[in-house]
């Protein structure tokens, strides 16, 4: 419950630090702080002011994120290429660095450099790399990630926590995002991929515990916000609830049609469902609905008809056919999804 407070001390601490270490490599590859804090502007700031950067694979690879992070081209990727041909590193130097430059390759759309980019990140991996490598596989059924070929690379919970949820292996992946949290206690995506999986498995208090550390960390992180309010109105606890709804209930209003204001609509619409106010429920996840149409985003639009589907269910209300037979023509390969559909099975009436 105390990590925020941490963050804070740990940055100011490492400000002033680097202001008179900047060319102290173990100080600077700690800039990633500022990365999981979303400063991109300060890591990149202090890697550039870095005498070392030319030579140090390790600080061209967190220039090269960092600018990626803010949609801006690193002025060092030219001299990465360099150091990744030049023989003078270890694999394992090279390896987030390798990492970094087949992803770029392979989002300009060149397979074939950056297959030997990738593969060469993780002949000596670290966690980074073989997480990201796990999550390059999931977007590009050409590269094969196998945990099994990398069981002695040490702190590798989060691309395991990835690996176990495509299998459908949702409690693995809990434990595994568990593990990734208490190793990388400043990073929001293991406590939001966590939630998530509680949700998913109906460990409602355990979704709200880790939603509530999250926010301790980001108390404005509107994906804490949003699934802490979902966990409290499939526990009926609509007080605790309507604490936190109004925090973004201006956001849902928005003019924008985002993956957030879809989630945001779907979660207020289950409130109030759950509160019987059932034409508001209903304004607010067909609104959901819409926009996820409109974005043809199959996922989110999934996800709100499986939850409706079975709100209107348990309301008894005359809809319920209408939404069944669209829960009926789901098709997806989803794991989750597929899950999710499972246990709505178990409660609705399809007949």
């Amino acid at each position: 419950f105390f990590f925020g407070a941490a963050i804070i001390k740990i940055t100011l601490f490492m400000k002033t630090l680097l202001n008179f270490l900047i060319s102290n490599v173990y100080f600077l590859l700690t800039i990633y702080i500022f990365i999981h804090n979303n400063e991109e502007e300060k890591a990149i700031y202090y890697l550039r002011k870095s005498k070392s950067i030319n030579s140090d694979p390790w600080l061209i690879s967190a220039h090269i994120a960092s600018s990626r992070l803010i949609n801006r081209h690193s002025t060092f990727t030219k001299k990465g290429l360099i150091l990744t041909n030049s023989k003078n590193y270890s694999n394992f130097d090279l390896s987030e660095l390798s990492s970094s430059l087949g992803t770029i390759e392979l989002e300009n759309g060149s397979f074939k450099k950056s297959k030997h980019l990738i593969e060469a990140s993780v002949l000596n991996p670290n966690d980074n790399s073989l997480a990201q490598f796990e999550w390059l596989s999931k977007k590009e059924n050409r590269l094969i990630f196998n945990s099994s070929n990398f069981t002695e690379v040490k702190n590798s919970f989060e691309a395991f926590a990835y690996e176990n949820f495509k299998k459908g292996e949702f409690k693995s992946s809990f434990y595994n995002c568990i593990d990734w949290f208490l190793d990388m206690p400043f990073s929001k995506r293991p406590l939001m991929f966590a939630s998530y999986i509680a949700t998913i498995l109906q460990e409602y208090d355990s979704a709200i515990l880790l939603c509530l550390v999250g926010l301790r960390n980001d108390s404005k992180e509107a994906g804490f916000i949003n699934n802490l309010v979902y966990n409290y109105c499939l526990k009926d606890d609509l007080i605790n609830a309507e604490k936190h709804l109004n925090k973004y209930l201006i956001k849902s209003n928005s003019d924008e049609k985002d993956e957030l204001k879809i989630s945001l609509q779907a979660t207020i619409g289950l409130f109030f469902l759950r509160k019987k106010e059932i034409d508001e429920g209903k304004r607010f996840y067909k609104a959901a609905i819409e926009n996820s149409l409109i974005l043809k985003n199959d996922y989110y639009y999934n996800l709100a008809i499986i939850n409706l589907t079975r709100e209107l269910y348990l309301l008894n209300d005359d809809e319920y056919g209408l939404y069944l037979e669209k829960f009926k023509n789901i098709k997806t390969e989803d794991v989750d999804i597929k899950y999710q559909m499972e246990k709505v099975l178990e409660i609705v009436d399809i007949n």
